[in-house]
């Protein structure tokens, strides 16, 4: 994705916009951000942030952009709340995957109920794990109406600092990038490094049970 910022690649861009309209990037936004939950290795992030450095050279509207970008995340993310309500309970139930257990249920209701709020706020802002903590919000029996509202915050305050960040500081727009980019990969990093440290502490504490 780095080659597709890079400055030759994005003059041909905005030549491809001016030429062609705007319309297919728009559309090409929507569905970045509606598959970028589905398939999180999907770098929907750079797509909005190619596209505010476009908006920002005044051949697109940025309104337009904030908007769809905005409708497709959230759109994404209420797909995979509906799975993960629907039949999350019925993977953990038939104890097809040993990891999940019915046994967890309860305890991810109650860290839903006392945490849950703060998770799905800052849910965008957590790389690597979006797609996850809606799923495990459907498991975790959280309404339709709070999940909408609580994840659209986080929408729009993230899709909108990426896509501003790139509208408004155009002629910087690589150190910006570097930073986003850097950002993600420090907080995927520190979640992987969690994860396994509560992996680590379960086997251990197993063992020395035995």
């Amino acid at each position: 994705m780095s080659e597709f910022l890079s400055p030759g690649h994005i003059d041909n861009v905005i030549r491809l916009v001016t030429e062609h309209g705007t319309g297919w990037i728009l559309l090409f936004v929507f569905v970045s951000m509606f598959i970028e939950n589905v398939f999180p290795p999907y770098p929907g992030d750079a797509v909005i942030f190619a596209a505010g450095f476009i908006s920002g050279s005044g051949k697109m509207s940025v309104v337009p952009l904030l908007i769809l970008s905005m409708i497709g995340s959230i759109a994404s993310i209420m797909l995979l709340h509906y799975i993960g309500r629907r039949y999350g309970r019925v993977v953990f139930e038939s104890r097809r995957l040993k990891f999940l257990k019915p046994e967890a249920l309860p305890r991810i209701e109650t860290w839903f109920e006392k945490y849950g709020d703060t998770l799905l706020v800052a849910s965008r802002f957590l790389a690597g794990t979006r797609a996850l903590v809606a799923f495990s919000a459907g498991v975790g029996r959280i309404s339709y109406s709070r999940m909408a509202v609580l994840s659209g915050i986080s929408v729009v305050i993230w899709n909108s600092l990426i896509i501003l960040s790139a509208y408004f500081l155009k002629s910087n727009w690589e150190a910006v990038y570097d930073i986003l980019m850097t950002y993600n990969q420090v907080i995927f990093a520190v979640i992987v490094i969690a994860v396994c440290t509560f992996v680590i502490f379960k086997i251990a504490r197993r063992v020395r049970s035995k």
